[in-house]
């Protein structure tokens, strides 16, 4: 059984090791962890990912990723870990969105598994659609 422990709001060190190595992608991930929320997973001591929730206005949050790819034998746990708080937050009647790059199959994937569905009128948005 995976046990996973999660830290909010994420440390800083935390946010950039989850970041893509490029000057901008760093600098975006400690701009979303100020201005909005984020947690980090860990398994153990391992850091595996980092969420954020950036808030939209009009009741829509963003939810944003980034998984470590050493993260990837925990991908079931991260993936439940993740409908669990999406349906949380879902029931507080805040709406929630990704954006995936459309025809980026893992992301597509990982957004179907935790709830996300496609905005047909949207490409690249998906909506997470909350299910009892």
């Amino acid at each position: 059984m995976v046990t996973l422990t999660t830290r909010s709001p994420a440390l800083r060190d935390d946010c950039l090791a989850c970041a893509s190595p490029t000057r901008w992608m760093r600098k975006a991930v400690l701009h979303m962890r100020r201005g909005g929320d984020s947690v980090s997973i860990h398994d153990d001591d391992a850091l595996l990912a980092v969420a954020y929730l950036w808030p939209l206005g009009d009741g829509w949050t963003e939810f944003c990723l980034a998984i470590r790819p050493d993260a990837r034998t925990r991908m079931r746990a991260l993936i439940r870990l993740a409908q669990l708080r999406l349906q949380a937050i879902a029931q507080t009647g805040m709406r929630v969105k990704t954006h995936v790059r459309p025809g980026h199959l893992p992301g597509e994937r990982m957004a179907r598994l935790t709830g996300f569905v496609p905005d047909p009128e949207t490409p690249g948005c998906w909506v997470h659609v909350w299910r009892l």
